[in-house]
């Protein structure tokens, strides 16, 4: 079991970038604690690429991150 802290504040920092993205207008204590059980279920279902992410620096994330996105358009042909 990969510990990362407060799952709750993980999750809440993450609906509250979403909402400044666009993405959803309003969350509440409910969608927390959904979105917390998400993150608690993928860290177990995938403890070794938790591990490697969480050794990663933030340049390094959002290198991944671009590279993920690029490889997801062209699967999807956009």
């Amino acid at each position: 079991m990969t510990k990362i802290g407060n799952l709750f504040l993980l999750a809440e920092t993450q609906l509250i970038k979403e909402k400044q993205a666009g993405k959803i207008i309003c969350y509440s204590i409910s969608d927390i604690i959904d979105y917390a059980k998400e993150i608690r279920e993928w860290l177990d279902n995938f403890p070794k690429e938790a591990k490697e992410i969480m050794k990663l620096t933030p340049e390094q994330i959002k290198q991944k991150n671009r590279q993920y996105r690029k490889e997801y358009y062209l699967k999807k042909g956009k």
